[in-house]
């Protein structure tokens, strides 16, 4: 159980940055309403799979995560041109 939610907390790990991109760039209102619509959605999701165990509320909430950031994702793309993806840090550029 916990590293299926370990999937969830890597995603946000990973592409955290974008809410608060967002929010630093005062888009917080998107950031507001991507939230208050997942939000909801999440919670009448966890009714609806609860009968089935705590297994799918897992998988339920790395799909929350997922779709949160992916959302907010899209929007800093519409927004600024470029996608938050990982990455390896370019330390050779700074030695030049």
């Amino acid at each position: 159980l916990l590293s299926i939610l370990l999937i969830g907390v890597c995603a946000e790990a990973v592409f955290g940055p974008v809410d608060e991109l967002l929010k630093a760039a005062g888009h917080q209102r998107v950031v507001s309403l991507i939230y208050g619509v997942s939000v909801p959605l999440f919670f009448v999701g966890c009714l609806l799979v609860s009968s089935y165990g705590l297994h799918w509320i897992a998988w339920l909430q790395v799909v929350y995560v997922l779709t949160i950031f992916f959302l907010m994702n899209l929007e800093v793309h519409k927004r600024f041109g470029f996608f938050v993806i990982p990455g390896r840090p370019r330390f050779d550029r700074l030695m030049r």
